[in-house]
């Protein structure tokens, strides 16, 4: 006798929804063997705020170098002592039969990642950048900044409107002198947030934000960031106050970008 639709229906919500009771989500600092993922995080996901497709107008033509380009942006800010990279992983029951003695059968999915930047002189600051800039990361520091060097002699990437990628720089380099070198000089600043769509809605952006805000609580900083539209509620929800809006502008340009500038004051929250 066949199953009616609406009981498979049932049933498949059913499962679905045992899983999710049995996934869990944690955070942990990211490493050099993310870096693959995490561009694919990037890539996918980014697209849903505008600022991606204002500056990278033509990865659609040459999607390659996107890719390749990303990923030796993030593989120099994961070993920069200012930054601290982070991901967020979902563990949730595995159905691959294999199974390794002595660990239990979750599957491992990195589903989101951010990107913190340390700013300030304080003694709390100094000694975060300090303990970062380990013999490791010096090392791959220099391999990366020598090698991205090479990459800038030899290659020109062709998915960037050039025009929009300088006017963006010199606007995120004022924010950036007017916010987080003056106005918030001590600050944890959200560098970028990036979620992959099929795992929305799970918490992982909110931890991923709640993680700086609770290491600047413990230093006495400031939180920063610039939003993009889609971030604009969670931010909103976590308490940033709105700064300033800015308009990037290219001549003869039609399009332009907007750049919501958001802080939390330090003792605020």
């Amino acid at each position: 006798m066949p199953v009616p639709p609406q009981t498979k229906t049932a049933a498949a919500a059913a499962a679905q929804q045992q899983q999710q009771q049995q996934e869990t989500i944690k955070l942990r600092l990211a490493d050099l063997r993310d870096l693959a993922r995490i561009t694919t995080i990037c890539i996918e996901s980014l697209p849903d705020d505008p600022t991606f497709d204002y500056l990278w107008r033509y990865r659609h033509r040459f999607p390659a170098d996107n890719q390749f380009f990303w990923l030796q942006t993030l593989k120099a800010h994961l070993f920069d002592p200012r930054y601290t990279m982070l991901v967020a992983v979902l563990y949730s029951p595995s159905s691959s039969p294999e199974k390794i003695a002595g660990e239990e059968n979750l599957e491992e999915t990195i589903i989101s990642f951010a990107l913190w930047e340390r700013n300030g002189n304080t003694r709390a600051a100094k000694r975060r950048v300090r303990k970062r800039n380990s013999l490791n990361n010096r090392l791959h520091n220099g391999l990366t900044h020598a090698e991205n060097w090479l990459i800038s002699r030899r290659y020109t990437r062709r998915d960037a409107d050039f025009a929009r990628l300088e006017a963006f720089g010199n606007v995120m380099e004022d924010i950036h002198r007017q916010y987080w070198e003056k106005k918030y000089a001590n600050n944890f600043r959200l560098d970028l947030l990036c979620t992959i769509r099929e795992h929305r809605r799970k918490g992982a952006g909110t931890m991923l934000t709640q993680w700086g805000m609770d290491q600047a609580k413990r230093e006495d900083a400031n939180v920063g960031v610039e939003s993009s539209p889609m971030g604009l509620p969670l931010y909103e929800h976590l308490g940033f106050k709105m700064e300033e809006i800015r308009h990037v502008i290219v001549k003869g340009d039609d399009e332009q970008l907007l750049v919501r500038v958001m802080a939390l004051a330090a003792g605020s929250w």
